[in-house]
């Protein structure tokens, strides 16, 4: 994970991502990603599930993908 400032704004980039179209296949992702001490952040968009997952913290900044 890197940080990338573009316009006065700060952007996290190099994330892995993963994308799901039901809430049952996240929740078992978390979970995996708890018990591997990583961390996530998810978004939605209609009805898609994206999850970004960096071994650092990510919730301060926008991933720029």
């Amino acid at each position: 994970m890197n940080i990338v400032e573009l316009a006065k704004n700060k952007f996290v980039v190099g994330l892995k991502w993963y994308v799901f179209d039901d809430e049952q296949d996240v929740k078992e992702k978390v979970k995996e990603l708890k018990s591997e001490k990583k961390k996530w952040k998810i978004f939605k968009k209609d009805d898609l599930i994206f999850l970004a997952v960096s071994d650092q913290d990510i919730k301060k900044y926008k991933p720029l993908a």
